[in-house]
């Protein structure tokens, strides 16, 4: 688990260098906030987890939405050169 976070952080590093160029890592992105987000609600609701797992939970599905948000913005912007 620790090892495909870690992945994840820097494909997130890699999208905010140039987001227009590397919209599409954006949608996968998407999904790995929402699954841990929505495991994290839906383990707290069942009183597996303590409550700091969904408070992270919480700030990853904020991350997805704001992803999401870029990935509408971005849709009309032109690529940078590369």
């Amino acid at each position: 688990f620790l090892g495909v976070a870690l992945a994840w952080q820097v494909a997130f590093l890699i999208v905010a260098r140039d987001p227009v160029r590397h919209r599409a890592i954006m949608i996968p992105g998407i999904l790995e906030k929402v699954a841990f987000g929505g495991a994290a609600v839906a383990l707290f609701a069942r009183e597996k987890v303590p409550a700091a797992v969904l408070a992270f939970g919480c700030v990853d599905l904020v991350f997805a939405l704001l992803f999401a948000i870029a990935y509408r913005k971005t849709a009309a912007l032109p690529a940078s050169p590369t």
